[in-house]
């Protein structure tokens, strides 16, 4: 059992890594940013197009009866393989469907009223199925396949209802990709005040318009993972902005704004206030900084960002690092996205970015 919970990587515990659970409004781009040259490049479509299983739905319609219940578990295993064990043993906690008990064990999980009505609340939003994610993350898998093609993708996009475990995971052993839909109802859902470790800035964000960006740009992150030891803030933001950069080019489609987790009014004042905030981290000298609580107040999810007035919002450190990796590219033409993330030299990608907002 230790080795199948080993296998299965989590990228939240209620907020995808590193503060990046994302957005609000959905604007329609063509083509997300003209300073995003990848992003206006089109791609053939050379993957095979792939259809979200809907685990969630094959678990809750087990047959529980004690008759029936091994034969239907076998059923599931058969589908979804070593997927099966990693539900029941890492998020779950009730066993490998192996073990004599663990019949049992899921007949009484399954027969909780709280578990149910997180059901019902999927089946309701999800009820005409995952046909526009799917197609979604068809393109941004496809083109993340042709910019990085000794990367793996996932074999197959696995939907869930995790307890709000976690929005996202992957099954490393086979690359199973397994997003949770319960934190895709929508900003309405009046559950949510009840779930530990969502707040009320979050909520808006927690709809199915984010499915395929959050799955994109978790995919990314768990591809790259940060590099940098001794992290500063330049480099952390860095890293973010290169991040913010490869989702735009997989998701030409998607308006920046939903990418960051920004409404209108939100993009429009670190915008408004670029240069500000720039000269503000400059002037405190907190570029440099390795204090992780300094760094968390510019990158971390919030109701602002705590440095900075209010009507400004959180995260702003990775916007402005974003802009730098947009400057830096459109500066350095000949630089791939490949040579891009493998780049974790911060101060030469500033220097060379040429970035001075006013």
């Amino acid at each position: 059992n230790r080795n199948i919970m080993k296998k299965l990587i989590w990228f939240i515990g209620g907020i995808i890594i590193v503060g990046a659970v994302l957005l609000l409004l959905t604007h329609f781009n063509p083509f997300g940013n003209s300073d995003n040259k990848y992003a206006s490049k089109s791609i053939p479509t050379t993957i095979k197009p792939y259809e979200i299983m809907r685990f969630d739905e094959d678990f809750l319609h087990i047959n529980t009866s004690p008759n029936e219940i091994q034969n239907s578990l076998k059923k599931l295993q058969d589908k979804y393989g070593i997927f099966l064990d990693m539900y029941t043993i890492k998020l779950l906690g009730i066993g490998s469907t192996a073990d004599p008990g663990t019949a049992a064990n899921i007949r009484q999980f399954l027969s909780q009223e709280a578990y149910h009505a997180f059901y019902m609340a999927i089946d309701s939003v999800y009820k005409n199925g995952l046909s526009k994610e799917s197609a979604e993350m068809t393109e941004g898998f496809n083109r993340f396949h042709y910019f990085f093609p000794k990367k793996p993708i996932p074999r197959r996009i696995i939907a869930i209802n995790s307890g709000f475990y976690g929005n996202m995971a992957v099954e490393e052993e086979n690359n199973d990709l397994a997003l949770s839909l319960e934190f895709y109802l929508g900003a309405d859902y009046k559950n949510y005040q009840w779930v530990d470790g969502i707040f009320d800035y979050m909520r808006p964000n927690l709809r199915r318009e984010k499915l395929a960006p959050d799955a994109l740009m978790g995919w990314t992150m768990y591809q790259f993972p940060e590099q940098a030891t001794n992290i500063r803030l330049i480099d952390e933001i860095m890293y973010q902005g290169k991040i913010m950069y490869l989702t735009e080019a997989m998701l030409p489609k998607e308006d920046p704004m939903n990418l960051m987790g920004y409404t209108k009014d939100q993009w429009d004042w670190c915008k408004a206030n670029e240069g500000q905030m720039w000269n503000y981290i400059k002037t405190y000298k907190h570029l440099y900084t390795y204090d992780r609580l300094v760094i968390s107040k510019y990158v971390n999810p919030g109701p602002k960002t705590a440095f900075f007035p209010d009507g400004s919002p959180a995260k702003t450190g990775i916007w402005l690092g974003w802009q730098i990796v947009r400057s830096y590219m459109k500066n350095n033409p000949d630089v791939s996205l490949q040579a891009l993330i493998d780049n974790n030299n911060s101060q030469q990608i500033l220097e060379q970015s040429k970035y001075n907002p006013k």
